[in-house]
């Protein structure tokens, strides 16, 4: 059955619903109140006593389904319920439609679908259940559903989403996510919308050209600006060793983030038009968590060396004859803590996935950017504390 044939709205002998002139009656459909279940529905086809093979209701004020709503409904092969006013269907509404072949109930209220929803609906193609308040899907909710070609879940936050909820769809070609994120789930498709989050995309780790460029060519004048420093500066004497020693240590920590952008180029080139595949596999990995402290690491440290030094030359310069100045021990001493203090920083999301869940796989490029409602109240709180509050 192709999809023009779907979408043509043909017509079999064999009454379900009663049809009367130009009105549709839904005399089974069970409505919120009994105004709404006494309204008529235009019957746009204006046939007379016939069963659509495809049915469009949307528009109304359809509020519930239950199993009686399509009972002597079998033939039906398309359901379009959108922009109604749906918050409950109970498991067996679908149940005598075993013929059914396309399911729309989007744009209504519906905050749960039951368990098996879909079991009788073997048959189903085209699923559209986008923009409803959905609280969670269950993990079993599209287990029978294998000859599915098209998903849409658009506008629904999945804060429980795992791959096993797709695994069973063998014949998924198509799936439309609230968030590019949620494509790395669902790993055999062809196709997946949207298909980047800006950084990456589908098939790759970083999403376009001048991504791919510029993560080498930053991670080569990082890396090597900062060790010809380092060099530069251990070569030629300092009248203030103190200062020198500062900028040396704040050269290693800038350091830090080339290593980090290297890696992050490494396996771009790795998962090169591959990427979706084994996206969930990398940002679970050990490398991306390690790569993501290390960008932490260095950024943490750089901004309370620079903050330091900026103290430091205040100082200098306010008060040129104050005898306020650091020494060798507590300068030592201040250097030492900064590391401490970033290294703790960095490592805390790692001590407990229960709390910050995967902190520096939220990405491809496994740093936070930015939170979203799936992540973790803790490591929510924790990246603004951080990048709003000692960073700001």
């Amino acid at each position: 059955m192709t999809e023009s044939t779907w979408s043509s709205r043909m017509y079999d002998p064999s009454p379900c619903i009663h049809i009367s002139s130009t009105t549709l009656h839904l005399s089974k459909m069970k409505i919120g109140s009994e105004n709404t279940s006494a309204q008529s529905y235009t019957d746009k086809n204006k046939h007379d006593m016939t069963l659509p093979k495809a049915r469009d209701f949307d528009n109304n004020r359809i509020k519930s389904l239950d199993y009686s709503t399509f009972l002597n409904c079998e033939k039906l092969l398309g359901l379009y319920l959108h922009h109604n006013e749906i918050t409950t269907i109970s498991e067996k509404a679908f149940a005598p439609l075993y013929r059914l072949i396309e399911l729309e109930i989007a744009s209504n209220k519906i905050q749960e679908l039951p368990k098996y929803s879909f079991k009788n609906v073997k048959l189903l193609r085209r699923l559209n259940i986008s923009n409803n308040p959905l609280k969670l899907i269950h993990l079993e909710q599209f287990d029978t559903l294998n000859q599915l070609q098209s998903l849409s879940l658009e506008g629904i936050e999945i804060t429980n989403i795992e791959s096993r909820m797709f695994k069973s769809m063998t014949s998924l070609e198509h799936i439309y996510f609230n968030k590019f994120q949620y494509c790395a789930y669902s790993t055999r498709v062809r196709s997946c919308q949207p298909n980047t989050d800006g950084i990456s995309s589908f098939e790759d780790l970083l999403a376009n050209i001048i991504l791919r460029v510029f993560v080498w060519v930053i991670a080569c004048l990082t890396c090597f600006g900062n060790l010809f420093v380092i060099f530069m500066r251990s070569l030629i004497r300092a009248e203030n060793k103190l200062h020198a020693m500062s900028i040396k240590i704040l050269c290693c920590a800038d350091c830090l983030m080339g290593v980090y952008l290297f890696f992050v180029g490494i396996f771009d080139v790795k998962y090169r038009g591959e990427y979706n595949r084994h996206a969930q596999l990398w940002m679970n990995s050990i490398q991306c968590r390690m790569i993501g402290f290390l960008a932490m690491l260095s950024t943490e440290v750089s901004v309370l060396l620079l903050t330091y030094l900026s103290l430091e030359k205040y100082i200098v310069i306010v008060f040129p004859f104050s005898n306020v100045k650091p020494g060798k021990y507590q300068t030592l001493i201040t250097h030492i803590t900064i590391w401490f203090i970033g290294f703790t920083i960095a490592i805390i999301p790692l001590w407990n996935e229960d709390i910050f869940g995967n902190y520096y796989g939220r990405n491809g490029v496994c740093f936070p950017l930015h939170a979203d409602q799936v992540e973790k109240d803790a490591a929510k709180g924790y990246s603004i504390g951080i990048f709003l509050g000692m960073n700001f």
